[in-house]
């Protein structure tokens, strides 16, 4: 495994009303709802470190620390890149920002902690 600092990943989203607050129980808001924001964002963390991976090992979020600026409507594209700032034994923090082409739609940090996959599912209930 050669996860380390520097390494990128991206993600992108095609906004569809299915993705919006009104969708998702926001009603009058036909823009996109945080938690496909925050989703994409999670997306493109994974992105820039799966390829990594030992066979049985995987990353969970534990920390999100996202601001999300101006709407977006569907039949926009929201267009994330994450890149590896900080690593700390297993805890890994990401950089993100998000776009829409022309206007910065998201940005912010997060935290993903690499596990064993079979030991952390054994803790589920």
């Amino acid at each position: 495994m050669t996860i380390e600092v520097g390494l990128t990943g991206t993600y992108q989203l095609d906004v569809e009303t299915k993705h919006t607050g009104e969708a998702n129980g926001c009603p009058d808001l036909p823009v996109l709802s945080n938690p496909w924001l925050t989703l994409a964002c999670e997306m493109a963390c994974h992105d820039a470190i799966h390829r990594e991976f030992e066979p049985g090992m995987a990353s969970v979020g534990s920390h999100l620390d996202l601001f999300h600026l101006p709407p977006l409507a569907a039949g926009g594209t929201l267009t994330v890149k994450a890149n590896v700032v900080d690593i700390d034994r297993r805890r890994l923090r990401f950089s993100v920002t998000g776009e829409d082409g022309d206007r910065e739609i998201v940005r912010g940090t997060h935290d993903r902690f690499l596990v064993d996959l079979a030991r952390f599912l054994s803790g589920s209930r």
